[in-house]
């Protein structure tokens, strides 16, 4: 998709030649420099210019740029295609929103985006993010005046000259909790822009001044107990639908959807009116049962379905570009797109879909919650902090200062509140903004190169979010009744690789397809490969058996060495890689993830 940088600093300070490189991530990606009075624009594009590319009206004196993508329906786009001029379909869209409504026309955006709006006559400049956080705004120290803005923050560092000036809590809170809360990067003078809300730069004055912030979405949940779980889960269906046709339209290209043996791919797969124009990818190590699930949905649904093989090094091959992609603030185990780039390229797809998110929205993954394995049900429990991610606290000040953080976020008496709405808010602070939770990497690196597409963040499906009361979240309840809706009888019929059974499975059935798969796997001889039964690898036997992986932890980096014996209180190069057993493996993958971030800081 793209990348945007945007100067206002004094003229002298706004050449930006010396980050092109930095924002140009392969050859492919088109670049383009727009010089105004008081700033310039530098913006990125692996995307279609004439859809995505940025459009200004001479009359109006207004220009509009987009990173990232939003999501009209057809009749918004026909009606682009009516506006004079040069300039991408997407920022035609946007002017005529403006130029007929205002500021307040654009607050129900839709997607994952910036978006710029300068308006001269009025000497504005608006700055809109998405109301999700997909899509990453950056800053520097706004609050003197100095504004930069950047959707890269090591893109921002670099021009800034402050590339080494490291916020060593927020290395030490990936380290602790596998993520960087928002709006903490890894410098100490970058943070985020909020999400959901318009900027507005005042250029009236010798130089831009940040003017104001105004929030146009808030995740205000409210739960309606008169609707039942199947009275949410058509609402639900319903807003997948309009997603999905609004991402799935033949002015995209060819579609692809990232398939596979579970519940969500198959119900977006499901929900375009028009499949024509959508083909399945599946990403396999060795063909297994999750493989052969997703080749009879797509078998079924009567689409395309392209297997496409990992090599065994696909993760540590592009570790490296997928932390420079990312900015090293997400675990590279999950950049799973990023190795089949040229596949797609090669193979003429031009949007790619995924149902990533489905889990933290709509299944209670990030709920506290026990699980009874003999009932194979989940219920709720007390507030914990380590949650869907294991914790790591060390004996070092940087635990209390990396808690302090976290408490901030989830103060004592959201913590102690059993209530639904503080159930809601806590599993909603541990996965927004999007760009920052601790998966990220599988949506922001293909967000910044491929034509990438995520319906989650649709405001119809958000919408439905805010309605959904936390029992219906748990053993997947309300979200198996939707799929199986979407689905139909046939690939509702088809198993579910997370239950055995089919969509919507009763209880007992799920319960006895539990322990028969239990059984399999104890009498089944244990085998010593990367392949599992499931999507991903097996990791143990990845990590210990790679001689990538071991290449990338041995290059000696004295400055990292130094990092991280300060923040853990010992130096963890001193273990072999093996003694990172059980849930360590995990901290062992943020140790060299956060290493190679240092090593592209520090080695080039």
């Amino acid at each position: 998709m793209s990348d945007i940088f945007i100067n206002c600093r004094l003229e002298e300070t706004r050449d930006l030649s010396s980050i092109y490189n930095l924002m140009k991530f392969y050859d492919d990606i088109k670049l383009n420099k727009y010089e105004f009075d008081k700033f310039n624009i530098l913006l990125s594009q692996s995307d279609d210019w004439n859809i995505w590319g940025p459009y200004q009206n001479e009359a109006d004196k207004i220009f509009i740029a987009l990173a990232g993508r939003i999501a009209l329906d057809s009749a918004e786009w026909e009606k682009a295609k009516e506006i004079e001029g040069e300039g991408g379909l997407a920022c035609k869209a946007i002017y005529h929103r403006y130029r007929t409504g205002g500021i307040e026309n654009l607050h129900d955006l839709n997607g994952n985006f910036v978006v710029l709006i300068h308006d001269a006559i009025k000497l504005k400049l608006y700055i809109i993010t998405d109301r999700c956080g997909m899509f990453p705004c950056y800053f520097s120290d706004i609050n003197k005046k100095s504004l930069t803005i950047c959707s890269h923050p090591d893109v921002l560092a670099s021009h800034l000259g402050i590339s080494n000036e490291w916020n060593m809590t927020s290395m030490a809170e990936f380290l602790i909790t596998g993520r960087v809360s928002f709006p903490h990067s890894y410098y100490k003078d970058i943070k985020a822009l909020e999400y959901g809300y318009i900027h507005t730069i005042d250029l009236s004055d010798t130089k831009p001044v940040y003017e104001t912030k105004q929030q146009y979405f808030d995740f205000n949940f409210q739960i309606d107990p008169s609707l039942s779980e199947w009275n949410i889960a058509e609402e639900l269906a319903s807003a997948f639908t309009k997603a999905m046709n609004r991402r799935t339209l033949p002015i995209f290209g060819q579609t692809a959807l990232s398939l596979s043996g579970g519940l969500d791919s198959r119900a977006l797969l499901c929900s375009p009116d028009n499949k024509e124009n959508i083909w399945t990818v599946c990403f396999y190590d060795e063909e297994n049962l999750e493989n052969q699930i997703a080749k009879s949905i797509a078998r079924e649904a009567n689409v395309r379905f392209i297997p496409l093989k990992r090599d065994f090094d696909h993760y540590g091959n592009n570790a490296e570009m997928g932390i420079r992609i990312s900015g090293g603030m997400g675990d590279f185990g999950n950049n799973h797109y990023l190795g089949f780039r040229q596949n797609f390229l090669d193979l003429g797809i031009d949007n790619l879909i995924s149902g990533f998110y489905c889990d933290y929205l709509f299944k209670g993954l990030v709920f506290d919650k026990k699980y009874n394995k003999y009932l194979r049900r989940e219920s709720f429990t007390d507030f914990r902090y380590d949650n869907y991610m294991p914790y790591y606290w060390f004996n070092t000040p940087y635990s209390g200062d990396v808690k302090a953080r976290i408490d901030k976020m989830f103060p004592e008496n959201l913590r102690k509140d059993n209530s639904d709405i503080a159930k809601l808010q806590i599993a909603h602070r541990r996965i927004f903004p999007f760009y920052s939770e601790p998966d990220h990497q599988e949506t922001i690196v293909p967000q910044r190169v491929m034509g990438w597409y995520l319906p989650i963040v649709d405001n119809d499906i958000i919408d439905v979010y805010l309605k959904v009361p936390p029992k219906f979240k748990l053993n997947t309840s309300m979200y198996s009744k939707m799929a199986e809706l979407q689905c139909g009888e046939k690939i509702s019929s088809i198993m579910d690789v997370n239950t055995g059974t089919k969509v919507n499975a009763s209880r007992p059935s799920i319960i006895v397809h539990g322990y028969k798969r239990a059984m399999q796997r104890k009498f089944q001889k244990r085998k010593e490969s990367i392949a599992t039964d499931e999507s991903w690898p097996n990791w143990p036997f990845y990590i210990y058996n790679s001689h990538k992986i071991h290449s990338l932890w041995k290059q000696d980096n004295d400055i990292a060495r130094d990092v991280f014996t300060e923040i853990l209180g010992e130096d963890p190069f001193k273990k072999e890689i093996r003694e990172y057993r059980g849930k360590d493996l995990k901290l062992f993958l943020r140790l060299l993830n956060l290493k190679l971030w240092i090593d592209q800081r520090t080695l080039n």
